[in-house]
């Protein structure tokens, strides 16, 4: 009999977070990873934080709400173990442990604040491995609301792995430093130096949205001039527009600009012409993390 077990993760960003909850069993050859629920609440914990250094009671009220709503969810599915990670914006509030400590008061579920680097390990860690050829440069690329992570990868290996504060938030909230856009620039220039221009990898509901603006099938190379294509069309329209021509959700038609600029920058100055979107993110790490975890016992 094949032993399938559920696993949950929660991912609690700057621009939204979402439950991912997946079933997971082994044929002879491989693990099966198989999503059956996807959950996306839009609460933007970025608007209070990248502004204000603090998350707000109307914010933190929403929150508790959809944490709570998660915590049935995981229940109702079976799952056996999950996990409640927050990233940029709960890194940066100066209150997110006693928002942290009410929430797990009202829920039962104990959120905890990773570091970029362990947001970067655990990108890394859900799938891309799957998905790249030997010989050849990869650049994982995840725009989230208040951060990007980016994995270069060579060969098959992770050469390095890094974060900055760059967000389709922060850029909304014109919250982004001028220093962080060079650093990201830099660091990419300094990559390119000794090794060719990389195939882009994207992650994060906006270049996944994107995608759908394509002809393209999930994992297909995209040109780069299609995304610089795109992003004029997008710039073009109003926010109306965005909603009733192009069908952008409300949430969605404000930070899809952003997002292509911040793909647009990373593509530049690691000297990328392709980009594929493959559909994984950090909540697909966090699952195969716990799995891992829980064969080993």
């Amino acid at each position: 009999m094949i032993n399938i077990q559920t696993f949950g993760a929660i991912d609690i960003g700057s621009n939204g977070i979402r439950l991912i909850i997946t079933s997971v069993y082994q044929s002879l050859d491989r693990v099966h990873y198989k999503k059956i629920s996807l959950i996306r609440v839009p609460i933007r914990l970025g608007e209070d934080v990248f502004v204000t250094g603090r998350i707000g009671e109307e914010k933190e009220l929403l929150l508790t709400e959809a944490i709570q709503g998660f915590r049935h969810l995981l229940s109702a599915f079976g799952v056996v173990r999950y996990r409640a990670c927050a990233t940029s914006a709960m890194r940066e509030a100066s209150n997110s442990q006693e928002v942290i400590a009410r929430i797990k008061e009202a829920t039962g579920v104990q959120i905890e604040v990773i570091s970029g680097d362990e947001e970067a390990f655990l990108i890394q860690s859900g799938g891309l491995a799957e998905m790249i050829d030997d010989g050849k440069d990869y650049l994982y690329v995840d725009v989230g609301g208040g951060s990007t992570e980016l994995i270069w990868y060579s060969n098959r290996k992770v050469l390095k792995a890094t974060s900055f504060p760059i967000g389709t938030v922060r850029l909304l909230t014109n919250q982004v430093d001028s220093d962080a856009l060079i650093a990201l620039e830099n660091w990419l220039l300094t990559m390119r130096e000794n090794l060719p221009a990389p195939i882009v990898i994207g992650s994060g509901g906006n270049i996944n949205r994107f995608l759908k603006l394509t002809d393209n099938e999930e994992g297909e190379p995209i040109k780069f001039k299609k995304l610089i294509e795109v992003h004029k069309q997008m710039v073009a329209l109003s926010y109306e527009e965005k909603l009733f021509e192009v069908n952008l959700s409300p949430h969605r038609a404000d930070v899809l600009v952003p997002a292509l600029e911040i793909f647009i920058t990373v593509m530049k100055a690691s000297g990328a012409k392709k980009i594929i979107v493959p559909k994984i993110g950090l909540a697909d790490g966090i699952v195969r993390q716990l799995f891992r975890e829980q064969k080993s016992k």
